[in-house]
């Protein structure tokens, strides 16, 4: 396998953070006892990249949101998966400095995309739905 992965991350203005990242990978079998023997390699989508920026409208609110995307995969099989790209987002609130608030929202278009495929009927695994999820966190 060979490639190149590059992230970048700073701060824009002292209240706006961004996070970038792009991953290229060239998977081969050169040589496989079974000719079916892709192992994960050729699951892995040639090319990946995300996207993630937060900004701090008042001393306790932060918001934010991003976008991670993912290039298409086949199987020794001749399964394919198409790229996909997913949207979340994310509020949280502290309230003091030992207590905060997130809620996050994943996947939140409901993209149906396969984070894995296989053969005809096997192996073929959807990916994540949209999800809601909320965390409430009390340091001591």
């Amino acid at each position: 396998m060979e490639g190149v992965e590059t992230e970048i991350s700073g701060a824009i203005t002292p209240k706006w953070q961004i996070h970038a990242g792009y991953s290229y990978l060239h998977s081969q079998i050169k040589t496989a006892a079974n000719p079916r023997d892709d192992g994960i390699f050729l699951l892995v989508p040639k090319h990946s990249a995300n996207l993630w920026t937060t900004y701090q409208v008042t001393p306790g609110l932060t918001v934010g949101g991003g976008v991670n995307a993912m290039s298409g995969i086949t199987s020794s099989a001749g399964m394919h998966a198409g790229g996909y790209a997913t949207f979340d987002a994310m509020a949280a609130y502290r309230f003091t400095p030992k207590l905060k608030l997130q809620i996050n929202a994943d996947n939140i278009f409901n993209r149906h995309y396969y984070a894995r495929v296989g053969g005809t009927n096997t192996f073929n695994i959807p990916g994540s739905e949209r999800s809601l999820t909320a965390n409430l966190r009390y340091s001591f």
